[in-house]
């Protein structure tokens, strides 16, 4: 459902905004056991969801702290050791990280994107 949620524009938005989820979710992404590659692969759902366009075409800006903390949890997720108990998850999870770290700002950028 939290999933779902983040992708309506007006929901993740205060998302962020009231709760923190950026961060809730960049210590997630950095805390999560390395074995369990489908609560991260939600995570990374969430955060994709996040990072998609608002029904006008516009992009609300994110602060550079929680940029560079999802980031960084995204890199983690990225690079976790595949096994066979978790490959299922584990190769999607990889993918998915690796876009959305490609299509985030870097952490230089002052105006920072998502919503």
């Amino acid at each position: 459902a939290l999933v779902s949620l983040a992708a309506a524009p007006v929901a993740g938005r205060r998302l962020c905004e009231a709760q923190g989820l950026r961060m809730k979710l960049a210590a997630l992404l950095r805390d999560a056991p390395a074995d369990d590659a489908e609560l991260l692969l939600v995570a990374v759902k969430v955060v994709s969801n996040l990072h998609l366009v608002n029904d006008d075409g516009t992009e609300a800006p994110w602060p550079r702290e929680e940029l560079n903390a999802v980031r960084a949890g995204l890199a983690r997720a990225r690079e976790l050791p595949r096994t066979e108990e978790v490959d299922e998850a584990s190769e999607p999870l990889a993918d998915l990280a690796s876009r959305l770290l490609s299509s985030l700002p870097s952490g230089e950028d002052s105006a920072v994107a998502a919503a």
